[in-house]
């Protein structure tokens, strides 16, 4: 089971998933700023989670008992990890703290024992309130990595200072997130001082032989990294504008709109996102050999397919008038 939250919500409430073993992914919007106290509590299926840099605080046993989950990345709007907060997560192996987390509760990451790696932002090591924040992680293996000039800082940390191998890393630019605003293209990176390029790609672009009429695709690739000085360039963030008949469903009725309009299908971790559809609309997902993988209906302006990509495959997207191939 998927969920995916509508951008009306400000907060995800105190057990809002307690105990909801079948969930496997949750979407959660950039107008949510807390994540409350055990609300994705025992979530054994959960495997993927994106939390926003919306979020300024993640609760007490928020997501307590999610063994499913292999990394966890804490964005940089985070202040503060309640306690418990990611206990029993047994197989969490890599964390990535926030640049701007300060306080770690206890027990927040306590039973992560397949954890290989913590990336920590902060320059200034987060505190750790008590040694049972990372109990049972073992010490003598996992890497913490830290800016350039701070591993004095976190060896002489309190309880960071159990960790046998704290290292230095350069740090790498956060991946552009592309999105369609007032009809134009924004690439924006939450990495500071950082700039995106982006290139932008159509087979419309060539030589056309004869006097037929020229039908275009209206389907552009774009690509985006971001690069700051002293820093390794982003991953590239890929999407698709394109340009379509959309077709509206409602329960009375279908209605063909003859305005074109366009829409920008990218990648959400390992789900597809599609960025200006309107409530009601079709958009299926297909394998590349034609079999039907789901089938979603739109409840607003950006919609998420709950079908998890597996990295290699090509699939086929059909939305309004257009079928476009994705490979993840």
């Amino acid at each position: 089971m998927s969920v995916t939250y509508p951008k009306s919500i400000t907060s995800i409430g105190d057990y809002a998933f307690y105990g909801c073993g079948e969930l496997t992914s949750v979407t959660i919007p950039n107008t949510v700023t807390s994540i409350g106290n055990y609300a994705f509590f025992d979530c054994s299926g959960l495997t993927s989670v994106t939390i926003p840099n919306s979020v300024t605080e993640i609760g007490e046993h928020a997501f307590d008992g999610c063994s499913g989950l292999t990394s966890i990345k804490i964005p940089n709007s985070v202040t503060t990890i309640g306690k418990a907060a990611f206990e029993r997560c047994f197989g969490l192996t890599s964390i990535t703290l926030g640049k701007n987390v300060t306080t770690i509760w206890p027990e927040a990451f306590f039973s992560s024992s397949e954890l290989k790696e913590i990336i920590s932002l902060n320059p200034t090591p987060p505190t750790l309130i008590d040694r049972t924040v990372f109990a049972l992680v073992p010490k003598d293996e996992c890497v913490v990595r830290v800016p350039k000039g701070t591993v004095n800082a976190y060896k002489n940390a309190p309880h960071w200072e159990e960790f046998w191998n704290i290292v230095e890393f350069t740090q790498q630019c956060e991946m552009p997130t592309i999105s369609l605003v007032d009809g134009k293209i924004v690439a924006t990176t939450a990495t500071e001082g950082a700039k995106c390029y982006t290139t932008i790609t159509t087979e419309d672009c060539k030589t056309y032989d004869g006097n037929e009429p020229i039908e275009l695709t209206g389907i552009y690739e774009i690509t985006s990294y971001a690069h700051a000085e002293g820093m390794v360039n982003s991953e590239i963030a890929k999407a698709f504008l394109v340009w379509v008949n959309p077709t509206i469903k409602d329960a009375a009725n279908i209605i063909s709109m003859e305005a074109k309009k366009a829409v920008v299908i990218k990648s959400n971790g390992n789900y597809l996102q599609i960025v200006g559809t309107e409530r009601g609309e079709k958009i299926q997902l297909y394998s590349i050999g034609g079999m039907l993988l789901n089938t979603t209906i739109a409840a607003d302006d950006e919609t998420t397919i709950p079908y998890s990509l597996q990295q290699g495959e090509t699939y086929i997207i059909k939305y309004g008038d257009k079928a476009i191939k994705y490979r993840k």
